[in-house]
């Protein structure tokens, strides 16, 4: 898939840029939301590991801050496939690890080039909710493709739950100033239990529902 090939020369680039300047990046995201990340411990020991994350969409800078949740690990990005159009930012994009689901067909066109690197050590963060919502608490509908392909491939997933809490003084929400930032890191799914279930196209739903749900259930019990 040619959103996912960097050559060496770009993937030199990312590395410099990442070692260099990630680190400043990652502490302006914890000053402007206070980022605080719990449940270290579900991180795999192994750092040769390869899984995906899966997480909810509530902030512009959301994939910083899973970034930040998993530093010194690198994070691939997935994106929708205008934002990788866009002059210099599309490029800068890539340069960094991410890659865009194409608009038709994503799956099947991306969905082995992705296990293969997972299965190198990739760690691929996707959004199943499709789409950003702005401050939102209430976790939409996921998409079912990151689950088909952990099913198909036996990827473990980890969910990250963004809680986002408004500042209050006196009591009162203070609307105008960036909010608090929690992040929850969820134990790691096996993909074993659900490719067992049948029918079989029921499979990605299910789990999809279920770490839904888990997630839901963090924001319910931290906000």
């Amino acid at each position: 898939m040619k959103t996912l090939k960097q050559s060496w020369f770009e993937r030199f680039v990312a590395r410099s840029i990442y070692l260099v300047l990630t680190p400043f990046g990652l502490m302006l995201i914890w000053i402007i939301y206070r980022v605080h990340v719990h449940g270290r411990h579900n991180l795999p020991k192994d750092r040769k590991q390869g899984f995906l994350i899966v997480s909810n969409h509530t902030l512009f800078f959301d994939p910083l801050i899973i970034a930040y949740a998993m530093f010194p690990r690198r994070i691939h990005h997935s994106t929708i496939e205008r934002n990788m159009q866009i002059p210099f930012i599309g490029r800068f994009i890539k340069i960094m690890g991410g890659f865009a689901l194409p608009a038709q067909n994503s799956w099947q066109k991306i969905g082995d080039p992705i296990s293969e690197r997972v299965g190198n050590g990739w760690i691929v963060h996707f959004f199943p909710e499709g789409k950003l919502k702005q401050f939102n608490q209430n976790i939409q509908r996921f998409r079912h493709g990151a689950f088909h392909l952990a099913i198909k491939n036996n990827i473990p997933v980890l969910p990250m739950t963004t809680v986002v809490r408004r500042i209050k003084i006196f009591g009162k929400k203070i609307y105008w100033l960036p909010p608090k930032v929690d992040v929850y890191v969820g134990e790691m799914y096996s993909p074993a239990p659900y490719q067992e279930l049948s029918p079989q196209y029921r499979q990605a739903g299910l789990m999809a529902d279920a770490v839904k749900e888990s997630m839901q259930g963090v924001i319910a019990a931290h906000r």
